[in-house]
């Protein structure tokens, strides 16, 4: 895939990992039951199918561009993650571990990349995503206000451009939500009321 995009393109310069398997997957029935599973009821096979798609493959891709983005001297590795009140939820194994090492690796891979001029960054959802892998029970839940409203895919474009843009040179290792991303201010501002460091330290949001 790497080889290809330089062939076609001339060059890589952003590397967005947004594949992702969720609770779809997990546990097709979970929102059919009254009780979800639990973790030692998940197969091996989809543990392993998780663990793969939601971080190893996104290891694999940044591990693949990130030496000549670091040569060149730019380049811009997004991250999709997911609250931190989803990966420790009860029944979101082995989803919410996926998405905590991806978490920590977006926080050790940025201190890494400091000073390079290839930043690493997360863009999240913020809440759940209106997307194909989505649960068409959750939809209803949302549509009929028993869930939190789910983000459309269009409002994650918003911080995306904002983090591969040049104006972001300096922003490294922070993570963006889009549902809390004002479109109506100006995107450092919007950013910066949006944003707190990646990891897992609690930090609080900006007034």
């Amino acid at each position: 895939m790497v080889a290809i995009a330089r062939e076609r393109f001339g060059g890589l310069d952003i590397l967005v990992n947004n594949a992702g398997l969720t609770f779809t997957t997990i546990d097709p029935a979970r929102f059919r039951r009254n009780e979800p599973q639990k973790f030692w009821q998940v197969s091996d096979d989809i543990v392993r199918a998780v663990i793969e798609t939601n971080y190893i493959a996104a290891d694999q891709m940044a591990r693949r561009v990130a030496p000549r983005m670091v040569e060149e001297g730019w380049g811009r590795i997004v991250n999709v993650t997911t609250k931190l009140d989803t990966m420790n939820r009860a029944h979101t194994s082995p989803y919410g571990a996926s998405k905590a090492a991806l978490e920590m690796a977006t926080e050790v891979w940025a201190k890494e990349a400091e000073g390079t001029g290839l930043t690493i960054n997360i863009v999240n959802p913020g809440a759940g995503a209106n997307t194909p892998g989505m649960a068409e029970e959750m939809r209803r839940m949302s549509r009929e206000g028993r869930a939190p409203r789910l983000v459309e895919p269009e409002e994650m474009v918003p911080p995306l451009l904002y983090v591969v843009s040049r104006e972001a040179d300096t922003v490294n290792g922070w993570r963006f939500d889009a549902n809390l991303w004002d479109t109506s201010l100006p995107s450092a501002e919007a950013a910066r009321r949006a944003g707190r460091p990646a990891g897992f330290e609690m930090h609080p949001q900006p007034d």
